[in-house]
């Protein structure tokens, strides 16, 4: 499973976008500071996220809807 994603930072209302195939493992590595542009705007919550099965559906909703 794959899942595109959007994050919102608790400290600035901000919100961030992403793909990943863990959305658990992800969500953690931005609230840790691993991921360099989230990092200054920690803590983040899960805002909004989509699964996909396949990979050319994911690229498609991140081409058409997330930009």
């Amino acid at each position: 499973m794959f899942y595109a994603y959007v994050l919102k930072s608790k400290i600035d209302g901000r919100l961030y976008k992403g793909m990943t195939g863990n959305l658990e493992k992800r969500l953690a590595q931005h609230n840790s500071g691993e991921n360099k542009s989230t990092k200054g705007f920690m803590p983040w919550l899960l805002y909004h996220y989509e699964s996909f099965s396949e990979t050319i559906n994911i690229l498609y909703f991140n081409n058409t809807l997330m930009n």
